[in-house]
């Protein structure tokens, strides 16, 4: 054998013996290195994308931020000056008016005290429609002293003549500044007032309210002629008038009429109850 094949065939060993080698390093050595490198790029991966998010609100954080720092720091509510029952009282006097005006009476239970800060105790009852008594409350929870309504009932009085009527009894806790704690005097009332709600205490059936305003009465006119806008009647005092399309009678109003069929349709209100009453000329109720 020539000493070039001989170099030749042993370099070609040496190469197969590294080749090989590297291989089984690599498959048994560092396969499971890989492996946990692979798990630990795919966790870093997920990190940097949470990051990215982060980073992408940025924003909108930093604005939301200072607009809660703004309303911080420019919030309307304001302890009272002091506890004299004469601030507290000329305070909600100044509530109680316009269209939040309702028969009230006050009367102090007692006072709670802190380090910079004390509450007093109050009680209000009285009577007022529903629309005042919550455009009162409204106008104690929006305006700028720090008050807060511990516990209130709300019935209705039962007064045939206004429905709407209710009778309420209330606690409100009113705050005020002691020790080095400030106070502005100047004490904002908001009256601004938002739409209310319907009120719940209404009754939906309830009794028929009387003919004070001697409307005519559709279970007892007469039903004399028709025209295209209006009708004829002799109502139950047995006078003769006019009535045109959309006129308000007892309990309701008359809704239409009907040249064809010589007859006029009144829509009523009995006490909640809806009742449609068709009279023809001639006829009465």
């Amino acid at each position: 054998m020539s000493y070039a094949l001989r170099n030749t065939l042993i370099l070609l060993t040496s190469l197969v013996l590294l080749a090989g080698g590297g291989w089984l390093y690599i498959s048994y050595s560092m396969d499971s290195v890989i492996s946990e490198q692979e798990v630990e790029i795919t966790q870093k991966q997920g990190q940097l994308d949470q990051l990215n998010t982060k980073a992408n609100d940025y924003l909108i954080i930093q604005e939301r931020h200072a607009t809660q720092k703004y309303q911080y720091d420019n919030y309307n509510k304001e302890l009272l000056i002091d506890n004299n029952v004469a601030t507290v009282y000329e305070y909600l006097r100044r509530i109680n008016r316009g269209p939040a005006y309702t028969v009230m009476n006050f009367s102090l239970q007692d006072s709670v005290l802190h380090e910079d800060h004390g509450i007093i105790r109050v009680r209000l009852d009285g009577m007022s429609d529903y629309d005042s008594f919550y455009n009162f409350l409204m106008v104690l929870e929006q305006s700028k002293p720090i008050s807060r309504v511990t516990n209130i009932r709300i019935v209705p009085t039962n007064n045939q003549t206004d429905l709407d009527e209710v009778q309420f009894e209330m606690n409100v806790q009113m705050y005020y500044a002691r020790g080095i704690t400030e106070s502005d005097p100047e004490l904002l009332i908001n009256t601004t007032i938002p739409q209310r709600l319907y009120n719940p205490l209404y009754p939906l059936v309830h009794e028929v309210p009387s003919n004070t305003q001697n409307l005519p009465d559709v279970d007892a006119l007469q039903l004399i002629g028709l025209t295209s806008n209006g009708a004829y009647i002799i109502d139950q005092n047995r006078e003769f008038m006019f009535l045109p399309t959309g006129s308000q009678v007892y309990l309701g109003r008359l809704s239409r009429v009907n040249l064809t069929q010589n007859t006029a349709t009144f829509n009523l209100n009995r006490g909640g109850i809806a009742d449609v009453v068709t009279l023809s000329v001639n006829q009465s109720q």
